[in-house]
């Protein structure tokens, strides 16, 4: 048995955990829809796993993605799945970077993640996909574009990952069909590797961190998108056989 759990923008005094407490706990509360602003996602996660019982089907429909930091917080709460509606409106220059480091931390924990792209034409317009092959692609559904076709024919687990040394980061990348390892041990470009899980304006970089992350963007391990910079590599913890740890 699981919840189907609803969350949408709405006014936070709208949703507090007493009455979350009390639908969730309740037996005929299975299949209840439960309206959450995007940003309540821990307070949320926490009075589940207060509650715990059932695993947790997650429907999240949000103008932005969940912050990537909230995936370990789910996944703590017993939620075995999440889903991201499709942006009715313009969804803004920080929905992609978000949306990107949201999937990237997903993969990496291993919370599967179904999503769609925003309702706006051309909303692969500068999106070179051939990078993004190694994270989960949007939902196909009829007159779906070639950028979203080609990601989901090309996607494959573990294309691009990463392991963490003692001072040093190894990628892994097969995502143009021949594998490449490269050890990143510079101080400066593992700082920016690490500090660019977070979608980052490169203007608010400093010098030395602006020459680091190009050298990354260049490189295919962060991406570029209107300014902003994200890491791209996910940190692969398990590969998705049982007993398997990389």
């Amino acid at each position: 048995m699981s919840f189907l759990l609803t969350t949408s923008a709405v006014e936070p005094a709208q949703l507090r955990a007493e009455e979350w407490r009390s639908r969730l706990a309740l037996p005929y509360a299975h299949g209840a829809h439960v309206r959450a602003a995007a940003g309540e996602l821990p307070e949320l996660a926490r009075e589940l796993q207060a509650i715990g019982g059932p695993r947790t089907h997650v429907t999240v429909s949000t103008e932005t993605p969940p912050d990537a930091g909230h995936v370990e917080l789910l996944l703590a709460a017993g939620v075995d799945s999440v889903q991201l509606a499709r942006p009715e409106r313009d969804a803004g220059e920080l929905w992609w970077p978000s949306m990107i480091a949201f999937l990237r931390e997903a993969v990496s924990h291993g919370l599967p993640v179904s999503w769609q792209p925003p309702l706006s034409a051309g909303w692969d317009d500068g999106l070179d996909v051939s990078l993004l092959v190694h994270l989960p692609p949007p939902t196909i559904g009829d007159g779906a574009g070639r950028a979203a076709t080609d990601w989901s024919h090309r996607h494959a687990p573990g294309l691009c990952r990463w392991r963490q040394g003692t001072g040093f980061v190894v990628v892994l990348d097969e995502r143009d069909g021949a594998a490449s390892q490269t050890v990143i041990d510079d101080p400066v470009l593992t700082g920016a590797f690490g500090a660019l899980h977070e979608p980052t304006r490169l203007a608010e970089l400093g010098r030395r961190s602006r020459a680091a992350a190009g050298e990354l963007i260049e490189a295919g391990f962060v991406l570029d998108l209107n300014g902003i910079a994200v890491t791209l590599p996910y940190r692969l913890r398990h590969w998705p056989v049982p007993n398997t740890s990389y």
